[in-house]
């Protein structure tokens, strides 16, 4: 069966094979140095020296490989390995005493009958240390032992048992164990590891340990150690600095070796050889891979334990979003969140408060927007105070703009906002929060992104309809907008037509508002407003066609915006599609709906003024329609207050729209009924405020009172 894991085992090296970063040479050296001294029957205790994670465990291994098949002289004594490990006790009683037991029993079962005496007696040894251990404290631990459950009372019998007859001092004890251990035929080497994990009390009672036994014949301690963290926790017992706590390591250890250095190079061939193991076997384009392997830097680590744990961060983040993202970000995101968890947390938090701020501006780089000065402000300028180790890694994460500065030839460019989306990179907008929500959940996948893509391009259109409509219902629907519109920056000219008609034709699926304003809407401006810059990549043919497929409403947003370049080869068939259909719309008058009433009548007045005015004449056919016709004009401010009909709004209608202003005049007094007098209207206009709710009847005073000042002039 595969293997399914996407976890990287922090497992020590345990064969030559294993071994990326070139200790075995090492190993053998220090095996060649207890080979040399295998027939001096005096205690040794070597000590392996290194940072935590560095790799004392792999050298250990490799150390202790086929330790026992040395080539020997004829006086040389063969090994017994005897593994010790501290931190599985939950007391140091536990740890002191269950030594003495595992090592005796590792003698007793040998054949040799000094190594058997040996065990049995450093058994009593250990019972008479657990009597004095006893008298000092008044008892030890029920649960003690391999889960066995001991009353004080039954161990003080055995003891009993155990010393009756000649009564001997521990110091004679001690000799009887240590002339049997000389006399053995073999040596025994004991390894002790994870001393680092151990806490102040354990650390002391272990070396305490280590310092009773070292003068045993025939004992070869081997321990893994960093000596400047267990400096620190001994030195209070032996003086006043961490130089006390060293210097009794130097009296314990006879032989301290340091790690070997790891050249760069090894570690660099760990690294990636690691990485490939997290990667596997997913799908990665070769060019994203190779930008995430070009940044790795062997000076960012400090140790291969580091780098298996950020490899493993970076394993389930790319599991749990890595074909929503871009891979060289994420790791290097990972890589902050682990190494440098502050720096990372004011990322994270930067996502909460500011990602909002850039709306219109899609591009992070950290400073503050409103500054022209080509260097760091705002949270970039406080990550490069605060946090310098971790700026270097933010800093290529997200480049910003120093173009014609001293520092623009060192630096990443920044590329395009469209090309940053299309790359799926942390510093654009569409997908920053991604990084640190591990989830899709109202953002659109890139996965069903590409499906819907895929279809459209195989001309699948009703599969494409069901995969935008999957995508919806999975997503913020203005999440989706924004990337559609994004995508008609990408698309080649031969599919533009293809892809604006395809989300024309299914543009009800957008159902949503935001503030009033439809997604729907949004959408058909941003293809309005793309295709205003592209219009020759689609044929008048295909314009048509799309303008078919949209209600007047839709189509007046997206004439709109093709209005802005009158050299448009089809914009006047487009403005005739769309008076049809206001024609066609019935039994409501466009100008009903405000929003585009302005537009139309000046599309349909420029291009058939008469019919314009034939059409409004009849359907000012009540008193509603006529309120409704007068409310189009003024500014409605906050989308809720009605503002003045001003004399600029008689103006653009009588001389813009060209409209017979008496045919205006004559509807309102039919409907209605009210006779209008200039004076009281002259009262009323010096209380008429635009920024106060205006009333229906307040604008039909309006007009008729600048409707009655022209007659005037006139």
């Amino acid at each position: 069966m595969s293997n399914k894991s996407v976890i990287l085992n922090e497992i020590a090296v345990k064969s030559r094979n294993d071994d990326l970063l070139s200790y075995y040479p090492f190993a053998e050296k220090i095996k060649e140095i207890i080979q040399g001294y295998a027939s001096n029957p005096e205690p040794l205790t070597i000590g392996i020296y290194g940072k935590w994670g560095a790799g004392k465990t792999s050298l250990l291994n490799l150390i202790e490989k086929n330790i026992e098949i040395f080539q020997k002289n004829k006086e040389d004594k063969p090994y017994i390995k005897f593994h010790y490990n501290p931190w599985l006790y939950q007391t140091k009683d536990e740890m002191l005493f269950d030594f003495f037991y595992t090592l005796s029993n590792k003698l007793k079962f040998q054949k040799n009958q000094s190594l058997q005496k040996a065990g049995k007696l450093i058994l009593k040894y250990s019972r008479y240390l657990k009597s004095i251990k006893l008298s000092v404290s008044g008892g030890i631990p029920k649960t003690f032992n391999a889960g066995l459950k001991i009353e004080p009372h039954e161990i003080f019998k055995a003891l009993g048992e155990d010393l009756q007859g000649a009564q001997k001092s521990i110091d004679e004890l001690k000799n009887e164990v240590n002339d049997e251990l000389a006399s053995s035929d073999k040596k025994v080497i004991i390894f002790i590891d994870d001393i680092d994990r151990l806490d102040r009390e354990e650390i002391y009672t272990l070396l305490k340990l280590i310092k009773i036994n070292a003068d045993f014949k025939n004992l070869v301690f081997i321990l893994c150690l960093d000596p400047e963290h267990v400096a620190k926790a001994i030195h209070g017992r032996y003086g006043p600095d961490v130089k006390s706590g060293k210097d009794f390591l130097e009296k314990i250890i006879n032989i301290p070796l340091e790690l070997p250095l790891v050249e760069k190079a090894d570690l660099d061939l760990y690294i990636r050889k690691k990485l490939n193991s997290v990667i596997g076997k997913r799908l990665i384009r070769e060019d994203l891979l190779e930008e995430l392997n070009r940044s790795l830097n062997v000076s960012y680590f400090d140790s291969p334990r580091e780098v298996i744990r950020i490899l493993n961060s970076f394993s389930i983040s790319l599991y749990a979003i890595g074909d929503e993202v871009n891979i060289h970000d994420l790791f290097w995101v990972e890589y902050l969140k682990l190494k440098y968890p502050k720096a990372y947390e004011v990322l994270k938090t930067y996502g909460k408060d500011n990602v909002a701020s850039h709306v219109f501006n899609p591009v992070i780089t950290l400073n503050n927007d409103v500054s022209e000065i080509k260097s760091e402000s705002g949270k970039r300028l406080v990550l490069k105070k605060e946090h310098p180790e971790a700026y270097k890694i933010i800093d290529f994460v997200f480049p910003m703009d120093r173009t014609n500065t001293v520092s623009a030839y060192q630096s990443k460019g920044l590329k395009p906002a469209t090309e940053l989306d299309k790359g799926l990179r942390i510093n654009h907008i569409s997908h920053f929060e991604k990084y640190f929500s591990y989830h899709t959940k109202g953002k659109v996948s890139e996965i069903e992104f590409s499906t819907f893509k895929s279809f459209l391009q195989d001309n699948d259109e009703e599969n494409a309809s069901e995969s935008l409509e999957k995508i919806l219902s999975n997503s913020n629907e203005y999440k989706v907008v924004y990337r559609l519109s994004a995508e008609l920056d990408e698309i080649n000219k031969q599919d533009y037509g293809k892809f604006i008609s395809f989300l024309i034709k299914n543009i009800d699926q957008f159902k949503e508002e935001i503030d009033g304003h439809l997604n729907s809407i949004e959408l058909i401006q941003n293809i309005g407003e793309k295709l205003r810059e592209n219009h020759s990549n689609v044929s008048s043919e295909t314009a048509i066609n799309i303008a078919e497929n949209m209600n007047y409403f839709q189509l007046s947003y997206f004439v709109g915006r093709l209005q802005e370049n009158p050299s448009i080869s089809y914009l006047e068939d487009l403005e005739l599609i769309l008076i049809d259909k206001v024609k066609l719309d019935q039994p409501e008058p466009f100008y009903t709906k405000r929003e585009v009433s302005k537009l139309i009548m000046e599309t349909w007045s420029r291009r058939n003024n008469k019919e314009f005015q034939e059409f409004l004449n009849k359907s000012l056919s009540s008193k509603e329609n006529v309120f409704s016709f007068l409310q189009c004009f003024p500014y409605l401010w906050n989308n809720h207050i009605q503002g003045v009909f001003k004399h600029e709004d008689f103006v653009f209608i009588k001389e813009q729209l060209k409209i017979n202003v008496d045919i205006i005049f004559n509807k309102i007094k039919d409907f209605v009924f009210q006779e209008f007098n200039l004076e009281s209207l002259e009262r009323d206009f010096k209380k008429w405020d635009d920024k106060r709710k205006n009333t229906k009847m307040d604008n039909v005073n309006q007009f008729v009172y600048w409707y009655l000042k022209d007659k005037q002039v006139t």
